[in-house]
Order: structure tokens, then sequence, then C-alpha cells
């Protein structure tokens, strides 16, 4: 292969993984503005960081936001997700559910699972705990961003799950998680991580 030929494949290759790059960014775009809240079985609050138990501010958003929807009557319940990171003393949904209690959400409320440690983690222990109780249907509450990656996952999982997405603060926030999820979405649908 020639030179000018290499060159020329390389910037078609370009090409199509910048406009591959567009697209996907758009769609995260897209989906982080749809809201589907409704009435539904169960909440599901996807994990965040906990800080030697206390809930990071994004976790304090999901979780105010999922107590919010609790107390409008949206759902009976409520799903914490995520496990302990290494080195923690505290699971991200333990660290909720007491944040949720001093709130006055009642334990009987909130189901935890304390094993996951990403997304898709959160998602299937999420689906094991809808399927022991007979839930049919989930408000997904997680950052908007992250909400046509969770999606996907949900419906991947079987779980009929409609996006009740937490606002990003700001506009340098945006463009950051704008990009992670571009990626962190191609390697699911590559990879299934």
């Amino acid at each position: 292969m020639s030179a000018r030929r290499t060159v020329q494949t390389l910037a078609v290759l370009c090409a199509v993984l910048v406009f591959a790059y567009g697209a996907i960014l758009a769609n995260v775009y897209r989906h982080a503005g749809i809201d589907q809240t409704r009435v539904i079985d169960v909440i599901i609050v996807l994990g965040a960081s906990q800080w030697n138990g206390t809930p990071s501010p994004v976790f304090q958003a999901r979780l105010d936001h999922a107590y919010d929807l609790y107390e409008e009557g949206y759902a009976p319940r409520i799903i914490l997700t995520g496990g302990s990171g290494e080195g923690d003393v505290f699971s991200e949904s333990d660290v909720g559910r007491k944040y949720l209690a001093l709130r006055g959400v009642p334990s009987d409320a909130i189901h935890i699972e304390e094993v996951s440690h990403t997304t898709v983690q959160n998602l299937r222990e999420s689906a094991r705990i809808m399927q022991t109780h007979g839930y049919q249907s989930a408000l997904l509450v997680s950052h908007d961003f992250h909400m046509m990656r969770a999606k996907r996952m949900a419906h991947d999982l079987g779980i009929n799950a409609h996006p009740s997405p937490v606002a990003t603060a700001n506009d340098a926030q945006q463009l950051k998680y704008g990009t992670r999820e571009v990626w962190t979405y191609v390697l699911y649908r590559m990879f299934g991580i």
C-alpha cells in the first residue's frame, strides 16, 4: 500500500471515529433530557461514592431525588445500590439507607444490596431484588448524563425502567460527564462492562 493510500485510509478512519463519537455524545445529551417519572413499583438509586459514612454530593443529590419521589407517592419502596470500596468501612447502600432513615423513610420501605461496584452490577442486583419481591417496574435515579447507559443496561437485564434523572450542576460537569459516558457506553456495548 502506498503512503498516500495509507494516509487516506487513516483520514477516513479518523473521520468515522469522530462521527461515531459525535453521534454517541448527541445521544447521551438527548437521553439526559428524558424524564419518565410516573407511579411505579420501586425506585432504584444507582450508587455513588460515600465519604467515611457520609454521602458524597453526587450520591446525596440522588438520595434527595429518590426521597422526593418517595414522598410524592411515585413508589412505595426504594432499592439502594452499591457495595464497599477497597478500604472502606461503609457500603454506599448502607450509607444511603441511614441518610434516608434520618429523613424519615421507614426501614421496611428500603432494600439495599452491598455487593455491587459498577453500574451493571448495581442493576443486576436490583433485578434480583425486584424479582424476589415481585416488582414489575422501576424509576431509575441517577444523574442525567448517566441515563443512556443505565437505561440500556436495565433493558438488557430485563428491568422495566423509566428514567428519573438528577440534573448535572453546570456546563463544565456536563461536558466532563458527557465525554466520559461516550467511552463507558462504548465499553459496555463492546465488552459488557
